[in-house]
């Protein structure tokens, strides 16, 4: 009995120091601003030298006493910015589309593919995955591959003859199949 109260009171003191201590390893944030804090130098001002009344400096000179230095801080030339861009690993993009269509944007514009509104028209196999042929009624095509968004839901699988969509509506999933129709064509003789 008494030894389960020594072990019992030694864990209480051990929770006790640690949660005392605290974290020491900081975060991703902390991290982040020490290297912008890194960027900011220390520019130290001489008696005799005025103020150029740049980023972080006073526009008037100060009243210094003989043999007495101002420390000031003036932010870096280097755009605080880039640096946390190049400590995350960001990579800036700019495209030029020169009249043609922006590759970045959605091809539908607004306008969502909807399940309902179009037939199978074809499915194809190769190295790069499982794509379906879609067509609308009114003659617009679309490539889906699995994993593809449309309205309402996602493309979840592909066969030699059919496409299944998990769709989420009102809060209900469902799966709908849409199956190729093959047409049998008479061959005269």
């Amino acid at each position: 009995m008494k030894k389960t109260k020594f072990i019992l009171i030694i864990l209480l003191l051990l929770i006790f120091a640690l949660s005392y201590s605290g974290c020491k390893g900081g975060n991703p944030f902390n991290f982040m601003i020490g290297k912008i804090t890194k960027s900011v130098d220390k520019n130290k001002v001489s008696p005799g030298q005025k103020n150029s009344g740049g980023i972080g400096q006073a526009s008037s000179t100060p009243k210094i006493s003989q043999g007495t230095e101002i420390t000031k801080t003036v932010a870096s030339e280097v755009d605080s910015s880039k640096i946390l861009e190049s400590a995350l690993g960001i990579e800036r993009f700019h495209y030029s589309s020169g009249g043609r269509r922006d590759p970045f944007e959605t091809l539908f514009k607004g306008r969502e593919l909807n399940v309902e509104n179009v037939k199978l028209v074809g499915t194809i196999w190769g190295p790069k995955g499982r794509f379906a042929l879609l067509k609308e009624a009114g003659g617009t095509g679309y490539v889906v591959g699995i994993g593809d968004k449309i309205a309402d839901g996602r493309v979840v699988d592909i066969t030699s003859s059919s496409v299944t969509f998990q769709i989420r509506k009102f809060g209900v999933s469902s799966k709908v199949t849409l199956v190729l129709e093959e047409k049998e064509e008479n061959l005269k003789k």
